[in-house]
């Protein structure tokens, strides 16, 4: 009964040896064998695997050898020439200046609107990327009114903003109105977002 049981489990395991990250974990030392169905001594680097074996995870065949997947490895093309499509060869990646990838950055760093895609805002007077956040966007006549700024993007809730009552240029959090120290209430009505003082 017992040998049955050792023996059941062993088959159990041996049925989730399929993929590295169970054989890494039974093992830190282990990688899925090129069958899918045990583990193997994991080598060192990976160009070191047999392009046979460079079966997951984040590796490419280069030359019949498995190397690590980095943008340096992203063709240096056309194929590559917006965010998105860097995103699907990694998702860390962000479209380089005219094309091929680069690993992602924070937004201040991007200098062209191809790159300035992921959490990030495009400011077009100053040809800038910015973080995307309500109060980073720019306060032109582009954003001067509650229904431009709330196309900004609709998970921020952004709103006009306001001075003395009134509408002035540039951007803000909806919430900022209800809850400023400058007491300002919004009011939604249908023509555009406006805000009146509370005394």
């Amino acid at each position: 009964m017992e040998e049955q049981l050792g023996q059941l489990r062993l088959e159990q395991m041996m049925q989730e040896l399929n993929n590295h990250a169970n054989c890494k974990s039974w093992n830190t030392y282990c990688s899925v064998n090129s069958g899918n169905n045990g583990c193997e001594t994991m080598k060192p680097m990976c160009s070191k695997q047999a392009s046979a074996n460079c079966l997951e995870g984040k590796f490419i065949v280069i030359n019949s050898a498995c190397i690590k997947k980095t943008c340096d490895t992203a063709a240096v093309s056309t194929i590559f020439d917006t965010d998105e499509k860097c995103s699907t060869y990694q998702q860390q990646y962000v479209v380089a200046r005219k094309v091929g990838c680069q690993a992602r950055a924070a937004c201040t760093f991007y200098r062209s609107q191809l790159q300035c895609e992921y959490k990030c805002f495009w400011d077009q007077t100053n040809k800038t990327c910015v973080d995307l956040n309500c109060g980073n966007i720019e306060a032109t006549s582009s954003f001067d009114s509650h229904n431009k700024c709330v196309t900004v993007d609709t998970t921020l809730a952004c709103t006009v903003r306001a001075t003395n009552g009134t509408a002035i240029a540039g951007c803000m959090f909806k919430w900022y109105c209800l809850y400023s120290k400058s007491q300002l209430l919004n009011i939604q009505n249908q023509k555009s977002m406006q805000f009146r003082w509370i005394r």
